[in-house]
């Protein structure tokens, strides 16, 4: 007993592009990384270092692509692009050495891990054109079977029109009939013998018609393609949306207004480092590290950056972002803010700047926009200026999710 097939209830699967086309997508992503002298070489080797446990964390998830990535931008940074900056002869021979002992290894790994991922891409693309054959197949089936149930449905349909039409006639001559019985007229008897010889002429005539209108060639019925299910395309590991950034805002903000409260009495601002951990694609802020630093009424400076980066290490964190107070202004990024944040927005896209006003009780998440990240990092202005396009330069991190469940430690280094 064969199985209806329904146009309706067929998929075409989700197309996968050839298995070399989708691995040079991937190795061309990984080359994308761009360094400009501008920016300080040492915040290169901070998201060197960030780059390397990030590729761990996606390794660990086994999620290759990501993985391969980011290996691969960490040696494209260190093997090509660092040793043209302006400032990389100032790096420490130990540190430089460090580097380079790590690259043969991350070689090796990102090979290992470009085998699996193309072996990967094979079988995925050999599991597509199965379902892909399977697929045609049944469509086509289902396209013939529609064809032939329109031509039976139009056949039945003129079938039904003759019986109709015989059976009234019928039923004319029967009524016909009946009158002249009652009547017992031999004239009209006469009439109804004529009207049933001009009846058998007319059935006679409409056979013949009938046959020929069951030898008439019927146009073939067009199969509207349009209504085929659309297909949709099976993403690589391009990006177009920036990944969660998980903030337990309430004990975060509570525990940072308490750490700048001595400095907010005095109008002099304080500013922490917002650290955390990727997990599943998406990052945590679970510390904020408080640096040695000075301050003034609009402006707050980290000073021993070395020690950040030891507690970072030691602890496996990642810098996301940062957070100050404006003791005396309302909660927004100034034009120092702006610079300073796009330095952390550059290294992270994801990274975000918390402004704690505490006369005005705002306390708000900011980034920059994707025109604002490219005009402040070719802004070369000092200190406080205006941007004729300020508002427009960033925006609320709308990335951001609040689980005011988690809890946040506090480093503090002062």
């Amino acid at each position: 007993m064969s199985t209806e097939i329904n146009l309706d209830n067929l998929r075409p699967p989700a197309i996968v592009k050839n298995p070399e086309e989708r691995m040079k997508i991937l190795v061309e992503k990984s080359k994308n990384v761009t360094v400009e002298n501008s920016i300080p070489i040492r915040l290169f080797f901070q998201s060197g270092r960030q780059l390397l446990q990030m590729a761990n964390t996606y390794l660990d998830e086994k999620n290759m692509e990501q993985a391969f990535v980011l290996y691969m931008r960490y040696i494209t940074l260190f093997v090509e692009k660092l040793p043209l900056h302006s400032q990389y002869d100032e790096i420490d021979e130990q540190e430089k050495r460090s580097v380079r002992a790590k690259l043969k290894p991350l070689f090796e790994l990102a090979e290992e891990i470009k085998i699996r991922i193309r072996n990967k891409y094979r079988e995925e693309y050999e599991n597509y054109l199965t379902e892909k054959k399977i697929y045609d197949t049944k469509f086509a089936e289902a396209e013939k079977a529609l064809i032939e149930k329109r031509k039976k449905d139009q056949q039945n349909l003129l079938d039904k029109k003759m019986q109709d039409y015989v059976a009234n006639l019928q039923s004319q001559i029967d009524k016909k009939k009946r009158e002249l019985v009652d009547k017992k007229d031999e004239n009209i008897q006469a009439e109804v013998e004529m009207i049933a010889n001009s009846s058998d002429e007319e059935s006679s005539s409409t056979s013949i018609d009938k046959t020929a209108n069951n030898t008439q060639i019927h146009p073939k019925p067009v199969f509207d393609r349009s209504t085929k299910p659309s297909m949709s395309l099976l993403d690589d590991v391009d990006r177009d949306t920036l990944r969660s950034m998980i903030v337990p805002f309430q004990i975060l903000t509570k525990k940072f207004i308490k750490i700048a409260q001595s400095n907010t009495d005095r109008n002099i601002e304080t500013c922490g480092i917002l650290c955390g951990q990727l997990k599943h694609d998406s990052f945590t802020i679970t510390h904020i590290l408080i640096p040695k630093q000075t301050g003034t009424p609009d402006s707050c400076t980290s000073i021993n950056e070395e020690e950040l980066l030891i507690q970072q290490e030691q602890h496996n964190l990642i810098t996301m972002g940062w957070i100050h107070t404006h003791p005396t202004q309302r909660s927004f990024l100034s034009s120092i803010d702006l610079h300073t944040h796009a330095l952390y927005q550059k290294m992270l896209p994801e990274a975000i700047a918390i402004v704690v006003a505490p006369t005005t009780a705002e306390i708000e998440m900011y980034s920059l926009t994707e025109n604002g990240l490219e005009f402040i990092l070719k802004c070369r202005e000092k200190g406080f200026h205006p941007h004729s396009n300020e508002q427009s330069l960033y925006h609320s991190a709308d990335h951001t999710i609040i689980n005011d469940q988690l809890n946040v430690d506090v480093i503090d280094l002062r």
